[in-house]
């Protein structure tokens, strides 16, 4: 898989510095209520399949990785909310594979005033790559190298007709798809 070593990178970063905890605490919060519900539970099952297999061989350096998943109903004021009492109350050392780009925007002050990382956002909008900011690791391209590579893939096949679709959603962030027509 393409985005293990990114992403067991930037866990190495953020638990490599922790290690006087009894447990590593990753706190998540994000839409498990609402029009995205369905892919953040798709996606935090299936990082809670990596973090079990992480655990059931010993955890990191002996300490094991719980993840505290909070519903912020996907509206970014109470995804800051969420964070700011998984820091402050729930003590976690990062924050993890939250959804939508307003709500990944939202928490750039809060990770700033607390020294607190953000892990695998879930959004490929240009506005958490460029500029680089040092509290965001991501794990995804911005959606412009995604639809480049799909087009891409799709000349390679010998498809010369391809439709682009940019939408523009500020409570979901912009995103594009890229079909053969």
């Amino acid at each position: 898989m393409k985005l293990a070593k990114p992403l067991c990178a930037a866990w190495i970063l953020v638990v490599g510095v922790t290690l006087a905890h009894a447990q590593l605490r990753i706190g998540q919060p994000s839409g498990f209520s609402g029009s995205v519900a369905a892919g953040v539970k798709e996606n935090t099952d299936g990082a809670r399949l990596y973090l079990d297999a992480v655990n059931k061989h010993g955890g990191v350096h002996g300490q094991p990785v719980e993840l505290i998943s909070v519903d912020d109903q996907f509206d970014p004021a109470k995804t800051v909310e969420a964070a700011r009492n998984l820091i402050t109350q729930q003590h976690v050392l990062a924050l993890f594979l939250n959804r939508g780009t307003p709500h990944a925007q939202a928490l750039l002050p809060l990770l700033a005033e607390y020294r607190v990382p953000l892990v695998a956002p879930s959004t490929g909008a240009m506005a958490l790559h460029d500029p680089v900011n040092p509290w965001v690791f991501n794990v995804r391209a911005p959606y412009q190298r995604e639809a480049i590579k799909a087009v891409g893939h799709l000349v390679s096949l010998g498809m010369t007709r391809i439709a682009v679709l940019q939408t523009d959603d500020p409570r979901n962030g912009s995103s594009l798809s890229v079909m053969a027509v």
